[in-house]
């Protein structure tokens, strides 16, 4: 049966981990919240790396979230200005729009 980890189930686990991803010290983490320094070096080998990773891809899906919102509303801008020239017959602006459309549509579909 393999131990709990001390560190995963304490109240302050977030405050901690800041802490070891900051490289406080260990002792002075120990000694703020008082755990062991042998836990936390078994949390910081065995747990953290996973946690870390977990946040880096959280991340990304964020960025990425924010990046196609952006994409999705220059693409809603252009093609406002396509059906505003095509309505007042600015046939170069509007052939404009379109390879705008297209250019951007073709980026993220590949």
């Amino acid at each position: 049966m393999s131990r709990i980890c001390t560190i995963c189930t304490d109240d302050e686990a977030h405050s901690i981990n800041v802490a070891l991803v900051h490289r406080d010290a260990y002792r002075h983490t120990a000694s703020r919240y008082e755990v062991s320094t042998g836990a936390l070096q078994r949390h910081a080998r065995e747990h953290l790396p996973e946690l870390l990773m977990r946040a880096r891809d959280a991340v990304e899906v964020a960025e990425a979230d924010s990046l196609l919102d952006r994409v999705e509303s220059f693409y809603k801008r252009i093609e406002a200005i396509l059906e505003a020239a095509e309505s007042n017959s600015e046939w170069g602006t509007a052939l404009q729009a379109i390879k705008e459309c297209r250019g951007t549509w073709s980026f993220w579909v590949g």
